[in-house]
């Protein structure tokens, strides 16, 4: 009798109609939960968003091109979804200005809501300089910019680091004469390194040392894998599957931990409060402080520090001569003239050095040139408005 009477009450429902129904119910959902924005940009799909693209964005050499493409349709500011979350692109030097300077105290943080850079800080221990906000950002860059005052820009014992470096880079060509075309990026990516690593640490190696050798294969092994903004970047879950690129991040991190740990301890046995000798010396004088930065100048923060500092100083400045190399090959009457002025200038008995930058004027607008047309950086890092977060 019970299972008659289901019979006939399904018998009599319009499958048709309930067909219909789930469909405009679903596209409903599919319509609400498609991400919006005022701001111009390709269909987003539901909890997706424009992960395609962004991911497409992240892995084409022609970054440059990609957002060219997307300008010329959407016009100067689009917007990408990286599944909710919405990546704003900013181009041409008007609307750069008008976000980074004129209302920059608006963008002044970073998305660290996003969960692949929330893991990024997690499996660091920190988020440093680069991915910090408020006062922990202040805290850090307060002290990171003293430290740099105090041993970096416009101090000798800088200038005669990177005079010491030229020479090795001036040796390690002369042992290349006559050899193949090769990579240059190598050789000044082991200038720059040690430039940063006297910074820190207060010495510096030879270029061909094996310690030297190791610690950039551990920085590159820390910053392989896909970015932040990446599928893996939405879907942390998705690092799972790629087991072996995180392993050789975190066994990374480890090493380099334990080697400024390393240092730590050493400069502690060694610290001398009317003699500081390096950026550790400055952390060791802030720890000591009874101040508010005392809690933000800590362990975790310093290790994160110091992979930023090596991230923003080595591979930028191992590029930007990489640049200067290539566009002197490709316009040697202007390598002459430069030759020309800093002979003239400077002479053949001695170096250049930084007071001699005035009388250079020249071969700094060649520099500035060389840095303007050169791609030394794929991208700036990224901005989040606190106030629309």
């Amino acid at each position: 009798m019970d299972v008659a009477y289901a019979y006939s009450y399904f018998e009599g429902i319009d499958l048709t109609a309930i067909f219909i129904f789930l469909i405009i119910f679903l596209a409903t959902v599919l319509w609400m939960t498609c991400p919006k924005s005022d701001i111009p940009g390709p269909r987003a799909w539901p909890i997706f968003g424009n992960i395609l693209l962004v991911s497409q964005f992240n892995s084409t050499p022609k970054r440059a091109k990609f957002v060219e493409d997307m300008t010329r349709q959407y016009g100067p500011m689009f917007r990408l979804f990286l599944g909710p979350y919405q990546i704003v692109f900013v181009q041409g030097h008007k609307h750069v200005l008008d976000v980074l300077q004129k209302r920059g105290r608006e963008f002044i943080d970073r998305p660290n809501f996003i969960p692949g850079i929330k893991l990024s800080n997690k499996v660091k221990g920190g988020s440093g300089i680069v991915f910090a906000n408020g006062d922990d950002w202040k805290g850090m860059r307060r002290f990171a910019l003293q430290a740099m005052r105090d041993f970096g820009v416009g101090k000798s014992s800088l200038e005669e680091n990177i005079l010491e470096e030229i020479q090795n880079v001036a040796d390690d060509l002369e042992k290349m004469k006559g050899a193949e075309i090769t990579n240059l990026v190598k050789v000044m990516t082991k200038a720059s390194c040690n430039v940063i690593h006297s910074l820190i640490f207060g010495y510096r190696y030879k270029h061909d040392n094996e310690s030297l050798k190791h610690l950039i294969k551990t920085m590159d092994n820390i910053f392989s894998g896909p970015g932040s903004l990446s599928a893996s970047g939405l879907f942390p879950l998705l690092n799972l599957l790629m087991k072996d690129n995180l392993k050789l991040r975190r066994k990374g991190l480890s090493t380099l931990k334990k080697y400024i740990e390393k240092h730590i301890t050493e400069h502690r046995e060694s610290f001398d409060p009317g003699n500081i000798r390096d950026f550790i010396d400055m952390y060791l004088v802030a720890e000591k402080e009874e101040s508010e930065r005392k809690s933000v100048v800590n362990p975790a923060a310093l290790l994160t520090s110091i992979i930023d500092l090596f991230a923003a100083g080595t591979d930028t400045t191992a590029t930007t001569l990489d640049w200067s190399f290539k566009w002197m090959i490709q316009y040697p009457d202007v390598q002459k003239r430069c030759q020309e002025e800093i002979t003239k200038v400077v002479g053949p008995g001695r170096v250049v050095r930084l007071s001699d930058r005035r009388h250079l004027s020249y071969t700094e607008a060649t520099l500035m040139e060389i840095q303007r047309l050169s791609n030394t950086c794929r991208q700036t890092k990224h901005f989040s408005n606190y106030q629309n977060d």
